[in-house]
């Protein structure tokens, strides 16, 4: 598996034009449609043909589950005001899930969670957002993100609701984004339909979906207030968003081909520019359609991490504690296990420098060998820290590499085993 091949970066078009373009495994497509017999006609039409399979008496009985377009998760034309609020408790069982593409690795099934929710005007907030651990290093752990109620004529008096998620992984930080959907009303849940058609990973791309049990309990939820107040401030703090199409009528013409020039489409997830604090968005493609929820996407960004997230934390330790950061000592901070003295000296800033001086293939200073330690699948010391999911653990390993003959400060070597020891060191 050649994870250095999936990383991602940002290119600075020019100093006011700032292009974000995220490229993982997504590929772009439309809902599906009729269904070809094996007498060459066609299959009758679903009993609620303008939903995909999401009707009110396919999501209040038993029928399974089948893969539709996105569209479908979200409100329809003749959407209205929900009839019910929703807040409580949300128990979703495991299931094992439909899968179509490559390997799954083994997760095949839809991760287990308790998690209370409100409802802030028409959002459906999920109360954690973290990331919720699925039980094990060989299963889906998964994110929750802030979807919606509504209601259609359609559905019996109960109200509709959707959310997003993400199921990622603790080894390779894939994120495989999508979105469920089920009826309600002031006592009770459907099943919750769910699909998966869009990832940040190049080396395993698939479809999942299915449907789960879950039960509701209604009632108030401790903290709602704050929770919703906190809500409302994160929206109102965020970058106004606008179409793809608005940039034109507010810069000028704009040659959208150059955007995304020599970027397969089927590798795009998520395109966009940010102009003066306003950012225009293009389609966010997945194969089911232009997913519902682009801004509650999640993407894991490979190297997008150790440069610019691992700066960023270090820079908010600097703002909160003076620039003096960077010259910290990381065996001042972390319980250093190296049986060598390599790592003595060596600062914050050496490490978010990639300057280690730390590792062991390609012993040379003057080798051209940024990536040395980097994805060496022959490497014991790589897999062991690839497969560790403890921070103690993985720390263990990651201090296993040995010492060059130089010091810190003197060479670049890529290592994201070092970045987990800044960032460890930096959370101490």
């Amino acid at each position: 598996m050649n994870v250095e091949g999936a990383r991602q970066g940002l290119a600075v078009r020019r100093a006011w034009l700032v292009l974000a373009l995220i490229s993982v495994a997504a590929c772009g497509g439309g809902g599906s449609g009729g269904s070809a017999t094996p007498g060459g006609g066609t299959a009758a039409a679903p009993a609620c043909p303008d939903r995909g399979g999401l009707c009110a008496d396919e999501l209040l009985g038993d029928s399974a589950a089948r893969p539709t377009g996105s569209q479908f998760f979200a409100p329809g034309a003749d959407a209205g005001d929900a009839h019910h609020p929703f807040e409580g408790s949300v128990s979703v069982l495991p299931v094992k899930m439909f899968a179509s593409g490559l390997e799954a690795e083994g997760r095949d099934a839809f991760p287990r969670f308790t998690v209370s929710f409100i409802t802030v005007d028409e959002v459906l907030l999920p109360l954690d957002r973290d990331i919720i651990f699925g039980g094990g290093p060989d299963r889906w752990n998964i994110i929750l993100s802030p979807g919606r109620i509504w209601s259609e004529p359609g559905d019996q008096g109960m109200s509709r609701a959707s959310f997003p998620f993400t199921l990622v992984t603790n080894q390779w930080n894939e994120a495989h984004n999508g979105v469920a959907t089920f009826l309600y009303d002031d006592v009770r849940m459907t099943r919750i339909r769910f699909q998966v058609s869009q990832e940040t990973a190049l080396w395993n791309k698939l479809d999942f979906w299915g449907v789960a049990q879950a039960s509701y309990a209604p009632g108030p939820v401790d903290g709602a207030d704050a929770a919703a107040s906190d809500f409302r401030q994160e929206l109102a703090g965020r970058v106004q968003v606008k179409p793809w199409s608005q940039l034109s009528v507010d810069h000028g013409a704009v040659d959208d081909a150059e955007f995304t020039r020599n970027l397969n489409p089927s590798d795009l997830s998520v395109t966009g520019v940010l102009v003066d604090d306003t950012l225009y968005m293009q389609r966010a493609a997945t194969r089911s359609g232009d997913y519902p929820y682009p801004l509650e996407m999640r993407h894991g960004v490979f190297s997008v991490t150790k440069s610019a997230g691992a700066a960023l934390a270090m820079l908010r330790l600097a703002e909160k504690y003076g620039d003096q950061v960077f010259d910290l000592f990381i065996t001042d901070y972390l319980d250093v296990t190296a049986t060598h003295d390599g790592w003595n000296g060596v600062t914050f800033g050496d490490v978010l420098s990639m300057t280690v001086g730390v590792g062991d293939r390609h012993p040379n200073q003057f080798a051209a060998a940024t990536f040395a330690d980097e994805n060496d699948e022959n490497s014991s010391v790589w897999r062991e820290v690839w497969n560790s999911f403890s921070k103690e653990r993985k720390l263990k390993n990651a201090f296993k590499y040995g010492d060059y003959p130089w010091g810190a400060g003197q060479v670049v070597r890529y290592n994201t085993a070092h970045t987990f020891i800044l960032g460890a060191a930096m959370d101490s």
